[in-house]
């Protein structure tokens, strides 16, 4: 693992494990190409700052503790320790997928859930007031999120998550992170509230769309997020996305940056010419 030094402490700054959920839909008004959920991270925030990310966050030593391992519907450790690979404790592994769906719903409230039978829960009126408050109670360390879906008799859909990116944050940034990147179906309907707190607004933009208007000036985002959505834009469907992407061979991406004449920093990946000789 990538280690940097502070040049306050020269002490190295190990890269913090999190988790990442692309939520994909097919758009209701016929085109031609899925939208994905995008969130808005608050502007006074220390790490990405104003961005549109996806929702995600990092690990709790809680998403792979036993409580969530039985939870787990469809998937057990040793499923999740093949598909990530390079993860050696089959606990962690599956915790990456339990981190993804709880800061999923920490963030903008979607729980992707499933009964005990293994139907996709949605909550009705009554349910998202429950959920609401259940967030509040979270977010203030009263209740504990596994604790909270089994008491519902609900299961974490983490056989619907469907692993496709993992990248380390470069060297020399002052927050870094180790970050698997998991995709999953969302219903066309599916009900989203930032929490207004980590996050303060969401889009459902297809990828192209994301890519257009950051590249017109007109909203923010960082690398990592920019190059996933190139990946995502080439599928012309959910199901496309999801059936292609489970067959894929998972790299490690870890970017390296060149300091440039402005003053700013250009970010080179391992397919660019000049990676290997940094």
């Amino acid at each position: 693992m990538n280690l940097h030094h502070s040049s306050k402490t020269n002490e190295p700054v190990q890269p913090r494990e999190a988790a990442t959920l692309v939520l994909m839909r097919e758009r209701t008004d016929g085109y031609p190409r899925p939208e994905l959920l995008m969130v808005r991270r608050n502007s006074r925030d220390t790490f990405a700052a104003g961005a549109y990310v996806f929702p995600g966050g990092a690990l709790e030593q809680a998403d792979s503790a036993q409580r969530s391992m039985n939870l787990a519907h469809g998937l057990s450790p040793e499923e999740a320790k093949r598909m990530l690979e390079s993860e050696s404790s089959a606990d962690k592994a599956l915790g990456y997928f339990v981190a993804a769906i709880r800061e999923t719903f920490e963030e903008v409230g979607v729980l992707l859930a499933k009964s005990e039978a293994g139907q996709r829960w949605y909550p009705d009126d009554a349910d998202r007031i429950e959920t609401e408050q259940a967030r509040i109670e979270m977010r203030d360390g009263r209740i504990n999120f596994a604790d909270w879906v089994a008491a519902r008799g609900l299961r974490l859909a983490t056989d619907d998550l469907t692993y496709f990116a993992h990248w380390v944050t470069p060297e020399g940034r002052p927050k870094r992170f180790d970050t698997r990147f998991f995709l999953a179906e969302a219903a066309p309907g599916h009900y989203v509230r930032p929490d207004q707190r980590e996050i303060v607004g969401h889009r459902w933009l297809t990828a192209r769309e994301a890519l257009d208007e950051e590249k017109a000036g007109k909203i923010k985002m960082v690398s990592v997020t920019v190059k996933n959505l190139e990946l995502l834009e080439t599928f012309a469907s959910t199901d496309a996305a999801i059936s292609e992407l489970r067959n894929r061979r998972v790299p490690l991406v870890r970017p390296k940056l060149i300091p440039l004449a402005d003053g700013g920093e250009r970010a080179v990946h391992p397919w660019d010419p000049e990676y290997d000789a940094l």
